[in-house]
């Protein structure tokens, strides 16, 4: 006869001072911050119970802890633990400081809309319904705000700590974001033509001449000019797509392409 262990009740918070504590294994953890009615009621010595956000606060840490002593399953995973440590790993793979506080910010307010959420828990519609909501306004920011939440589950499945992400649907494949069309005066563009940097101003009168791209021009060498049925070219090898592009020339700045050709033969 096999005799089953009662299940572990959880550790009880209790409020000194200024915060809420709980007590594991003899260690004292800090779980929140307490308010100021909070305060003036320990100050006046008067008993109250631990509010519904101290008690996700600790549920949180229950369960950063089971997950960590490998304990957990799979379906106990919350998405507070990941996205901790999706941020941890993004400030180790040097990140920027700008990228790190845009994707905490979106996993701030996600984590704030489904406080105490298990990966398990998580729906399309209702991951949809977030980034789609009033607070992005734009589709480049709801883009963005799925992309954050979508970024951190891939993690958890890199890391082997949930099987897949639950949210990998067409469903949650937003609209791209609404381009911007920027149009210059003619006075703008003669500022540029006679910038005082003579590489810039170069570079500048052959992409409005021909269309091309800056980096297509910085990465050109004398061996890409090639005059082909009176035309200079400059084949360009793309990295979409692995083949070839050309890129015309009028004969104004043919000339100016082979004179530099020429000057350059091996840049």
């Amino acid at each position: 006869m096999t005799t089953k262990c009662p299940p572990q009740k959880s550790p009880t918070p209790f409020f000194n001072n200024s915060c809420w504590y709980v007590k594991i294994k003899g260690e004292k953890i800090t779980v929140a911050s307490g308010t100021k009615e909070e305060k003036d009621l320990y100050k006046q010595k008067i008993k109250f119970p631990a509010p519904d956000r101290v008690q996700v606060a600790l549920a949180e840490i229950l369960n950063r802890r089971k997950v960590q002593s490998g304990t957990a399953s799979a379906d106990e995973v919350q998405v507070r633990y990941l996205a901790e440590l999706k941020i941890k790993d993004m400030r180790q793979e040097g990140k920027t400081a700008k990228a790190i506080e845009n994707t905490a910010r979106y996993l701030d307010h996600f984590l704030k809309t489904f406080p105490g959420c298990r990966v398990s828990d998580l729906k399309p519609l209702a991951v949809k319904g977030w980034a789609c909501g009033e607070t992005w306004k734009s589709k480049h920011t709801r883009q963005r705000a799925m992309k954050s939440i979508q970024s951190v589950l891939n993690f958890g499945v890199d890391a082997s700590l949930i099987p897949a992400n639950p949210i990998k649907s067409k469903i949650c494949r937003l609209p791209s974001g609404d381009k911007k069309d920027f149009l210059m005066s003619d006075a703008e563009i003669q500022e540029l033509r006679e910038h005082k940097n003579k590489a810039f101003s170069l570079c500048w009168r052959m992409m409005i001449a021909c269309g091309c791209r800056p980096g297509e021009l910085w990465r050109a060498t004398a061996a890409d000019v090639i005059t082909e049925n009176g035309a200079t070219i400059i084949f360009y090898k793309s990295s979409k797509t692995g083949g070839q592009r050309k890129i015309y020339f009028p004969k104004a700045e043919q000339e100016v392409l082979r004179e530099l050709a020429v000057a350059n033969p091996v840049g």
